[in-house]
């Protein structure tokens, strides 16, 4: 199967069925032009613009879960892009050191020069065969560039408003030009999460409550006109608000504030259902159940670990940044050999045998083993990336469904106050 999902509230666009490694599909409702992600057998991503009344062919080649795909039809130059033509820019380095903050012309006149030579760039590109994207588009992409720029305008107020505490900073024409480009209601730009973070300044600069930001920014959205564009706004906050709640009590007062005021009930639906499973997974929570095989070919399940501790790597064969952790996983798992914890990585892949020969070779420090429902366990656990480090305590209760990356040395500072060590000096 095949899914077009959108980049914003991770909707289904499209599922297409496969006949004999070949697809076919009418999207039969508006596509707003955009950048979505195709999905191929729940494994391979690639991403794909598109926009209605497009007739986009995909040609891919997939093979032990990599691929690569060459995009033909009307968006053949679009989807050459390699993502937005946004350029190189002396701003962001002046704001990473702290540069300039107290000559602001001296700034302003960089950040203009960047952003012009950006936007001359942004209309040259046409592929070897001299295609050239769309107007729409261009045009599109070029309001992305000067929402990236208006952006380092705000960094820099921002900074200048610390440094320099009540010291006025003039807006210029050409920053007010750059304004002009940007309306603070084009809901066609809302999958750019840099667009909403603009916008969100722009409405909440004037509000000096002794607050959070994320509580200004609801306060805003929730005074906004019902309609389409409140929804996204509201749900890319809240969703915000509620994975960074600190307990409970703080996620279900959002909920309750905020939960049932979308017009469109789609997106209530989505954020309860994701409070429910961080809820499910705070600490103290039974530890979902799942099975596995491991590379002997013996069935594994949970709880068969009861009485220890376990430390759960998620990881694939294919994924970079699991074998980038997977060698500190290891140590620590030699290190830890003579305490009540058992360390197990638990493989996503796809293919068992492509994880069977990789695995062969670990470390025997490490139980390895194959999920035998992957899709089962990510959902559980809320695995919206890998790898994933999860702690589980001997009850088969939760301890920390997110632990941080064995490479950093909280990873082990967790893990000796579950066992009751002694802090390592």
């Amino acid at each position: 199967m095949l899914f077009i999902k959108d980049n914003f509230i991770d909707e289904t666009v499209a599922a297409i069925p496969l006949k004999g490694n070949t697809f076919h599909y009418v999207i039969d409702k508006d596509v707003p032009l955009d950048k979505y992600r195709m999905i191929l057998d729940n494994s391979v991503q690639f991403e794909m613009i598109l926009g209605t009344k497009d007739s986009v062919y995909a040609d891919i080649k997939f093979k032990n879960n990599t691929g690569d795909v060459k995009f033909t039809g009307t968006r053949l130059a679009e989807n050459q892009v390699t993502g937005e033509i946004q350029g190189w820019s002396y701003v962001e380095y002046y704001l990473q050191d702290n540069m300039f903050i107290d000559l602001p012309d001296r700034f302003t006149d960089q950040l203009v020069d960047d952003w012009n030579d950006a936007m001359n760039e942004s209309g040259r590109f046409k592929t070897v065969d001299n295609y050239i994207p769309g107007d729409d588009f261009t045009q599109k992409n070029k309001k992305v560039i000067t929402i990236k720029f208006l952006n380092y305008w705000t960094a820099f107020l921002k900074k200048r408003e610390a440094m320099f505490p009540g010291k006025e900073t003039k807006e210029t024409s050409d920053i007010k030009r750059m304004k002009e480009m940007v309306r603070l209601d084009d809901e066609s730009l809302l999958s750019d999460h840099s667009y909403f973070d603009y916008v969100m300044y722009q409405l909440i600069s004037e509000n000096k409550a002794d607050i959070p930001e994320d509580t200004k920014a609801l306060q805003a959205i929730a005074a906004m006109k019902p309609g389409s564009y409140k929804d996204k706004m509201l749900y890319y906050q809240l969703k915000k608000s509620v994975e960074e709640a600190a307990d409970k009590a703080e996620r279900d007062s959002l909920l309750n504030r905020y939960l049932y005021t979308f017009r469109d009930k789609k997106y209530s639906a989505v954020i309860a259902d994701k409070a429910r499973i961080i809820e499910s997974l705070g600490k103290g929570k039974p530890a979902p159940v799942f099975d596995a095989i491991t590379v002997d070919k013996q069935p594994f399940n949970l709880a068969q670990l009861k009485g220890k501790y376990v430390v759960i790597d998620v990881w694939a064969t294919w994924c970079v940044p699991c074998r980038i952790q997977s060698p500190h996983f290891e140590k620590m798992a030699i290190k830890y050999k003579d305490e009540p914890v058992k360390f197990v990585a638990a493989s996503t892949d796809r293919r068992i045998n492509d994880w069977f020969v990789e695995a062969k070779g670990k470390s025997k420090s490490v139980l390895q083993v194959h999920l035998n429902d992957a899709n089962l366990f990510q959902e559980a656990y809320d695995v919206q990336g890998i790898p994933r480090f999860i702690l589980i305590g001997p009850g088969g209760e939760l301890i920390n469904a997110r632990m941080p990356f064995p490479e950093d040395r909280l990873f082990e500072k967790e893990l000796r106050e579950a066992l009751g060590l002694k802090e390592n000096k």
